[in-house]
């Protein structure tokens, strides 16, 4: 597989990466001239960019991306084994997995914090828009991404998120979500403490957050983007 990207790599005119993170992996790994590589952005599902008002709904918190131990999924349940019992909200988990979920759900279980946790079979894009629009905070200190959707798909939502301060993820957040060394429980639990806690900041993350993912993640913009590369190999 490597010699199969190695190859695409080479004979290239253009490589085209989705995040900065995603360009120095290139950059690193590849070998091939930084001059041929672009960075544009991915939008995320048009459902995302239209408004939606907040319910009245028992407050929560949401997990959203595949079950696996990259996503970092066991980090989020040691941060709420920190947190105050009055801010251990209920954890909506949206997504599938397999042997980490059962080990997940496993070191859940002999803590005894069953009750604390929710697991949906199945949510499609409208439904989990509404997830996004009325959680307390989205949640996602993955250990690595190429770009982060849940992230950006978030704060359009106008949910804060706590995510990474690796990878590509400061990139997909940008300066409104709380970003945590996802090695650390610790600091996870702090910065969701933070957003739940401090109205201040929780308003600054919603009302910049959303401004941020709109404008740097403009489908048009983003669209325009990669069609100045396609001309660039067309001259």
């Amino acid at each position: 597989l490597y010699m199969k990207w190695q190859y695409a790599c080479n004979h290239a005119d253009r490589i085209i990466c989705i995040s900065e993170c995603t360009k120095r992996d290139v950059l690193d790994f590849y070998n091939v001239p930084e001059r041929k590589v672009d960075v544009v952005y991915q939008p995320v599902n048009p459902i995302y960019y239209e408004p939606i008002e907040r319910e009245e709904v028992s407050p929560y918190m949401l997990y959203v991306g595949s079950i696996n131990s990259r996503k970092n999924l066991l980090g989020i349940v040691k941060a709420m084994e920190l947190m105050p019992k009055d801010l251990q909200l209920p954890l909506v988990v949206v997504g599938g997995g397999g042997s980490y979920k059962n080990e997940v759900k496993k070191y859940i279980a002999e803590k005894g914090m069953e009750d604390r946790f929710v697991w949906p079979e199945m949510v499609f894009s409208t439904e989990l828009k509404r997830l996004y629009a009325n959680a307390q905070l989205m949640v996602y200190p993955s250990f690595y991404e190429g770009f982060g959707l849940p992230v950006v798909e978030a704060q359009l939502c106008g949910c804060p998120v706590v995510t990474s301060n690796v990878s590509s993820l400061p990139e997909a957040g940008g300066p409104w979500a709380q970003q945590a060394d996802p090695n650390s429980p610790e600091d996870i639990c702090e910065k969701m403490v933070k957003l739940l806690t401090d109205s201040e900041l929780r308003q600054k993350a919603i009302e910049g957050g959303r401004q941020y993912a709109a404008e740097t993640f403009d489908p048009r913009r983003l669209a325009r983007q990669l069609m100045g590369i396609y001309e660039k190999v067309r001259l």
